[in-house]
């Protein structure tokens, strides 16, 4: 169930938000490691090959869900980038960090034990 509710695209996209930027390279290049080796290992136990399935294992999200699934990451990416550069009034930055806290609350409760 994790395995199919990770998504590397948005994994290496919060990966750009880290500084410094190599930090959030190999960060991102270790997490995506072990998920391919997950994946292969559970191809290996189930006795198929990658390159012989015909979906993934587990089954991801569908497509139709993902505008909504994504709506929160790219919200988070956008508050996280304007107080990465500084892009706010004095008064905006504790506003903005309870905005990112909010924000990364909601992606753990809706992925639950992959949050």
């Amino acid at each position: 169930m994790t395995l199919s509710r990770a998504d590397m695209w948005i994994a290496l996209e919060y990966s750009f938000l880290v500084r410094p930027r190599d930090v959030g390279k190999r960060i991102f290049g270790r997490i995506r490691e072990e998920y391919e080796l997950t994946e292969e290992t559970i191809l290996r136990i189930a006795g198929e090959e990658a390159h012989t399935r015909q979906q993934p294992v587990p089954p991801k999200i569908h497509r139709a869900q993902e505008p909504l699934h994504r709506f929160p990451q790219l919200h988070t990416g956008w508050t996280a980038h304007r107080l990465l550069k500084g892009d706010f009034t004095p008064g905006e930055k504790a506003a903005l960090i309870d905005d990112l806290k909010l924000s990364i609350n909601g992606i753990s409760a809706g992925l639950k034990n992959t949050g």
